[in-house]
């Protein structure tokens, strides 16, 4: 009994009929090719889906570092566009102001967005008001 009428049912027929197709000993290479590109194309989407979810969890950890940063009344985050002139610096700048900074614009460099808002996150967590200061 055969099975390609069972194969034309899949939504992968294409691939798979072209599998079977190849699948004499005289095509042995073309099978062979066959699988490899399946599998390769497999391989891509998976890399690509990868990509797509560390971009999402990136951009919403930003946001989620802004909003930490803009919580209190009266701050500010100014983002500058990055500096890719490969001259030793890190790429990244941005100005906060707040509270925890003594409402004063205060600048934080790194190589990437979410690593210097990070930074201003840990600079704003290390922050004791004036009122709670030893004098």
């Amino acid at each position: 009994m055969s099975t390609l009428p069972y194969l034309a049912k899949r939504p992968d027929y294409l691939e798979i009929s072209a599998i079977w197709n190849a699948a004499s000993s005289r095509h042995y290479t073309d099978i062979t090719w066959a699988i490899w590109e399946v599998g390769a194309k497999a391989e891509k989407a998976a890399q690509e889906a990868e990509v797509g979810r560390k971009g999402v969890v990136e951009a919403l950890e930003t946001l989620r570092l802004i909003n930490e940063l803009r919580e209190d009344e009266a701050c500010h985050v100014t983002i500058v566009n990055d500096n890719p002139d490969f001259n030793g610096m890190p790429n990244c700048l941005i100005y906060v102001m707040g509270p925890y900074t003594d409402y004063k614009e205060t600048e934080f460099r790194g190589d990437t967005l979410v690593e210097t808002l990070r930074k201003a996150v840990e600079a704003k967590n290390r922050y004791v008001p004036k009122t709670h200061r030893n004098a």
